[in-house]
């Protein structure tokens, strides 16, 4: 898969706690793209199977039950990953 520059994933707010919104852009609506969050050892600790429209997307996800620490909120849409890191501090 390839890593796509021009894209990005936006996670707010940053450092969290509990919640964070999720925003990215994609240029086609899917009913099967992949938003998986990892820790800094690549474990999926985290992932949902999200529909989206074509524009803006925002989603909200609820991070209460993960380890202070940093992980990466990844973006899967066809056979792009578009990533993003989340500090999550109680």
């Amino acid at each position: 898969m390839q890593k796509q520059q021009k894209d990005k994933v936006i996670v707010s707010p940053n450092p969290a706690n509990s919640i964070v919104n999720v925003e990215f852009s994609t240029n086609v609506q899917s009913n099967s793209t992949k938003l998986t969050v990892t820790d800094q050892m690549g474990n999926i600790v985290l992932q949902k199977i999200i529909s989206t429209v074509k524009g803006v997307n925002k989603k909200t996800l609820d991070i209460s039950m993960l380890k202070n620490g940093i992980y990466s909120v990844n973006i899967t849409k066809a056979n792009t990953v578009i990533s993003s890191k989340v500090i999550v501090n109680k």
